[in-house]
């Protein structure tokens, strides 16, 4: 990540949203790509998320160089390593994530089960890893639209979108905080 904030004049230190679109018109599209690095969570989901369906690959300092696990449609049931909440409005909905330990073991991926949304736009907020943020990038491609929280803006950054309204790097606000 350090390499590519150089190649487009960033600060590799301080990522900024307004930035992300120049990311992902550097990359590849659908092409397999690891990842290395400092940044934030709304990174890592939208490289994550633009590469899709080719494989996402990504360092963890505990677990090495890991592949972005694949997860579930269903019913989250307790007791899960995965709390999730969700919240409607008219025009998208937010899922609130809760790790119960404080820390969510790879191995468990494969089991997490996740609620579908059929709201156009989604939301995603929590404190998780970011191979965890990565996962849910790609498991919510259908969606019009997805933002992940970040908590510097008090609110989210759009990762993907498919519509002019909430283009790719924009800010929207939370449906509330955690």
């Amino acid at each position: 990540l350090a390499a590519l904030a150089r190649q487009l004049g960033q600060d590799p230190h301080q990522w900024l949203p307004e930035a992300l679109p120049a990311v992902l018109d550097y990359l590849p599209e659908q092409v397999p790509l690891a990842l290395y690095g400092r940044g934030p969570n709304w990174l890592y989901a939208a490289i994550a998320a633009y590469t899709w369906p080719a494989p996402c690959y990504l360092f963890d300092v505990r677990l090495g160089w890991i592949e972005t696990p694949r997860l579930s449609w269903g019913t989250p049931t307790p007791p899960t390593p995965l709390q999730v909440t969700l919240q409607h409005a008219p025009t998208c909905a937010q899922l609130d994530f809760r790790l119960p330990d404080t820390y969510l073991d790879l191995a468990e991926a494969p089991h997490l089960r996740l609620p579908p949304v059929p709201a156009p736009g989604l939301l995603l907020n929590g404190k998780l890893p970011h191979w965890l943020w990565a996962a849910l990038a790609r498991h919510y491609q259908p969606s019009q639209w997805l933002a992940v929280a970040h908590p510097p803006l008090a609110g989210a950054v759009i990762v993907r979108s498919h519509t002019a309204s909430q283009p790719v790097g924009s800010a929207v606000p939370l449906l509330s905080a955690l």
